[in-house]
């Protein structure tokens, strides 16, 4: 399909989406099937965030989908979600964030997830698969981005709103007062446009509280909520008064550094650990926190925000994977 017959599409999907009495399925059904036309992609879906796990409402290609329940974790949804940026898995056979029996079950071996985002708060997302290695480019991507930004309102505004959202809609954190999602991913692309024009250095860091969900779990989402600000007061004191710090969802934080060096990437990484080492320490019901850290720096791969954030979860994903944390 060329650039203009694209065009034309996205645009007859916008005026299809928008127009008046649509439901959600059919808001949902006709992204499904739009997407997978426009990609040229063997299947598609649409999953909506219902609590922890995810239900899967329309398919296009895809059987017997419909109805079935995900649990978000570390899913690739999972983190598309947590991050507010697409992912893309050109082998599913080699990737380890995608659940391989299934994808071999579907016969699946390379996907797109983009989240559905409203009111910067994740409502589910849109999923486009392929029985070839390699199938979707950088184009493709920006085509759903495209296609999802002006579907998710529809999609969101009628059904129920997602428990405990980060951002609503605001750039900052209600719980720590950090910077939120959006305002930290948009502060991560002003950034990486200044290194363009300056070029300088930019990192991302991933931060996973471990522990941090079974003590909200059985303490409460009060006692929950206190760790969450007694941590984001000590990772703001370990950093340099110029970086960063964010909340991205439950116990993740990031934090974006400029001006700095690779070699001073184990420094940083050991501050955040001692930051949550400290408040580990002030409590006995406290103990079992720790941090795991991902982290990535800006390089003539990954240039924008997306990419760097993708880089940094990725390296996230291996280090809790090497210290034993598959939750």
């Amino acid at each position: 399909m060329d650039e203009l017959t694209r065009l034309r599409y996205v645009i007859e999907t916008q005026r299809q989406i928008g127009a008046a009495g649509l439901g959600t399925e059919a808001v949902m059904q006709i992204l499904g099937e739009r997407a997978r036309v426009i990609t040229e992609a063997d299947g598609a879906a649409v999953a909506l965030v219902d609590g922890d796990e995810m239900v899967f409402h329309a398919s296009s290609g895809l059987t017997g989908i419909v109805g079935a329940r995900m649990e978000v974790g570390n899913s690739l949804s999972g983190r598309s979600l947590r991050l507010g940026v697409p992912m893309r898995c050109t082998d599913t056979e080699v990737d380890a964030r995608v659940d391989r029996d299934i994808c071999a079950l579907l016969g699946i071996r390379s996907m797109v997830v983009v989240p559905l985002v409203h009111n910067d708060d994740p409502v589910g997302v849109l999923m486009v698969t392929s029985s070839k290695t390699g199938h979707f480019g950088e184009t493709d991507v920006e085509i759903l981005l495209e296609m999802t930004g002006f579907a998710a309102g529809p999609i969101a505004e009628p059904a129920a709103t997602p428990s405990a959202p980060v951002d609503s809609g605001q750039l900052h954190d209600e719980v720590t007062g950090l910077a939120g999602r959006h305002l930290f991913v948009e502060s991560l692309a002003q950034a990486c446009r200044r290194a363009d024009r300056n070029g300088t250095s930019v990192a991302a860091f991933l931060i996973h509280v471990e522990g941090y969900q079974r003590l909200s779990d059985r303490l409460g989402q009060a006692e929950g909520d206190e760790v969450l600000r007694l941590i984001a007061g000590r990772l703001v004191g370990s950093v340099r008064a110029n970086d960063l710090v964010g909340r991205l969802s439950g116990g993740e934080f990031a934090l974006l550094c400029e001006d700095a060096a690779g070699a001073d990437t184990e420094l940083i990484m050991d501050r955040i650990g001692g930051a949550v080492r400290q408040v580990a320490d002030q409590a006995p019901h406290y103990a079992g926190l720790g941090a795991s850290v991902g982290v990535a720096w800006r390089n003539a791969e990954q240039r924008i925000a997306e990419e760097l954030l993708t880089a940094a979860d990725a390296s996230l994903y291996r280090a809790r994977k090497a210290a034993g944390h598959d939750d």
